[in-house]
């Protein structure tokens, strides 16, 4: 795959007319679940250019109360369109309750929460067959009920599902182990590192003693220096997108960081 970018609408010309550093695109699949035909055709146009990888966020793979047939019938329809060689969601849950929180909620780390998210990967795999990654998430506060670490349970998830790859954020797992006082080599130790098919980077904020993980400032060199530790350690990494959301500045510094990224990884 190479080196990649999240597309974001804000610059979808410079994509589509200029593939300089950009061998494939990530996009969020939740936007193109609407029927409205400029969707339509916005994604048409990326597939005439690029591979492109849905990236999901609203499945809520850790609800305890399982997850709606109706949700991942739209993903299947998005993957149909989209054939993609795998795709993503994250080690989250968004709703509880039937509540939407609004935003990607770490599990509790104990085999109970274990046991659901790999009961709704299975019923997410009885309907969609195409390959699926999970993505690690920053968290603020540790649960008190934990009966494990984030590294243990996520060692533990991937033993448990063999056929599921890891889309590895390096740039969480940084502001993971400053927030909350771990080494992140320790931690990549305790994972299968096999597992990490794609990685996701991007810069981070900070705000007081806390990293804040916003998407939106260029990566910095402590994030370069954890892209260039992890090179070894995953021989089945197929991608790597720099995932930018906001205050995205001239397109060519975007370009800079994936070539950047593309000689770290795949040189």
């Amino acid at each position: 795959m190479g080196s990649g970018i999240g597309y974001r609408r804000a610059i979808k010309d410079e994509l589509i007319f200029d593939h300089t550093q950009i061998d494939f695109v990530e996009v969020i699949g939740e936007h193109f679940m609407g029927k409205a035909p400029y969707m339509k055709e916005e994604l048409h146009d990326l597939l005439i250019e690029y591979t492109a990888i849905p990236h999901f966020i609203g499945l809520s793979l850790g609800s305890a109360e399982g997850i709606k047939e109706s949700y991942i019938e739209k993903i299947a329809s998005v993957l149909e369109v989209i054939n993609p060689p795998y795709w993503s969601e994250h080690i989250a849950f968004t709703e509880c309750h039937g509540l939407n929180i609004g935003h990607l909620t770490p599990l509790p780390y104990s085999q109970e929460a274990l046991d659901v998210f790999t009961k709704n990967i299975e019923k997410v795999q009885s309907y969609i067959q195409t390959p699926l990654i999970l993505e690690n998430i920053t968290y603020v506060l540790n649960d008190p009920i934990q009966e494990m670490t984030e590294a243990e349970f996520l060692r533990k998830l991937f033993d448990s599902n063999p056929e599921i790859g890891m889309l590895l954020d390096i740039t969480n797992l940084f502001i993971n182990s400053k927030n909350h006082g771990y080494d992140y080599k320790e931690w990549l130790n305790q994972i299968d590192c096999n597992r990490v098919v794609q990685i996701h980077y991007v810069g981070h904020d900070q705000r007081g003693s806390l990293l804040i993980d916003n998407h939106s400032y260029p990566t910095q060199e402590e994030i370069w220096e954890v892209m260039s530790y992890i090179q070894p350690l995953c021989p089945n990494l197929k991608g790597s997108v720099l995932e930018r959301d906001n205050k995205f500045g001239p397109m060519e510094e975007l370009r800079a960081e994936t070539k950047r990224a593309k000689e770290i990884l795949f040189s």
